[in-house]
């Protein structure tokens, strides 16, 4: 390789290591369209579980063939391309792929008459394929339109080329699974105890106001355990962190903070959106079917409204968790269906 492509190379593999997993795939296009003097750059993310490639980003190098691109890219964005055994095999055996056809390079995926048009087009009169492998594993593969009387890039800037992106993905896939532990609980797929105490210290200062905290507490955990097993328990509380997340809206943020006991933040909720949300939750759990066991699902409910930033996030947490719990004494005391209660209404049972 030349000290120039060298050079380049270099500010590429840099920009690669600031970038998210998502950002990554955007930037492995505009890199390789700019090293290769592609007039059209692809990259696809392969998926060993339904076997396609999938495109994640489009770099075009002229802005008219950008506009044209543009209007396709909703079609272009999210194509998928279904690939087979021997594609599969190919792609790992030969990094690098010359084809003459944009229908040929898809496999198909899109159709030779408007490939056809998209090529007269851009003035691309050939592709070529390069492969992106992680641990001896296809990772994804990107595609290059070369334009008549462009050379091809030299195969060995290609390959090395892959290979250190290959390593920046493996990075990023380890760095976002390591940050994705670190922030969820392993059971419920729910924000966990810690991830919740930063956000709440990130939103006392910058958080959307009035904004509300619910404590939740699962009643019957308890009985479940004793009577089916802690398997079942979990089990339980899985299909409860999963049925509430399905009631929620997308900017609010829930979190299990450890054992039967989870916690809900809804920025820009007032009180009484708040207690309309909360009735929306215990209805939505007295509904959850019991999964052929003959305890039902009940929860505690708590709430406390932070109306602007003066108010105390964790003071206001405290008041949700008293709340909770005196949600849980009263039905306790005047619910003769509640988990551990006698068949005499008010007769308070053992705790949940």
């Amino acid at each position: 390789m030349h000290n120039a492509s060298y050079r380049i190379m270099e500010n590429i593999l840099l920009e690669q290591t600031h970038a998210t997993l998502p950002a990554l795939y955007g930037l492995v296009a505009e890199q390789l369209q700019r090293l290769s003097g592609s007039a059209v750059c692809s990259f696809s993310l392969y998926d060993p579980d339904a076997r396609d490639l999938t495109t994640q980003s489009l770099i075009a190098d002229k802005p008219f063939v950008t506009k044209i691109l543009s209007v396709l890219e909703k079609g272009v964005i999210g194509l998928k391309t279904q690939v087979s055994p021997q594609m599969l095999s190919q792609m790992m055996e030969v990094r690098i792929k010359n084809v003459i056809s944009l229908s040929e390079a898809t496999e198909g995926s899109i159709p030779p008459a408007a490939a056809k048009v998209l090529q007269a087009i851009t003035g691309i009169d050939r592709f070529i394929g390069l492969s992106f492998l992680v641990d001896g594993q296809v990772y994804g593969t990107a595609l290059m339109g070369m334009k008549a009387g462009i050379p091809d890039p030299p195969p060995d800037m290609l390959c090395f080329f892959a290979s250190m992106t290959s390593i920046a993905f493996r990075g990023k896939q380890n760095e976002e699974r390591l940050t994705y532990v670190s922030q969820h609980d392993e059971l419920t797929g729910l924000f966990n105890r810690r991830h919740f105490y930063e956000v709440l210290e990130k939103l006392q200062s910058t958080g959307q106001f009035p904004l509300v905290l619910m404590m939740m507490d699962v009643d019957n955990l308890k009985q479940i355990n004793d009577r089916y097993g802690h398997l079942a328990g979990d089990e339980a509380l899985a299909r409860f962190a999963k049925h509430v997340s399905g009631q929620l809206a997308e900017r609010m943020v829930f979190s299990r903070l450890g054992g039967d006991e989870f916690v809900l933040i809804s920025p820009g909720d007032d009180e009484k959106s708040g207690m309309l949300l909360m009735e929306t939750i215990r209805t939505a759990i007295a509904e959850l079917p019991g999964n052929g066991r003959s305890i039902p699902m009940q929860v505690s409910l708590g709430m406390a409204v932070a109306r602007d930033g003066s108010d105390k996030l964790m003071d206001l947490l405290h008041e949700a968790d008293l709340r909770m719990y005196a949600d849980k004494k009263e039905r306790r005391m005047n619910t003769r269906d509640y988990p551990g209660n006698s068949s005499r209404k008010g007769e308070a049972g053992s705790p949940a």
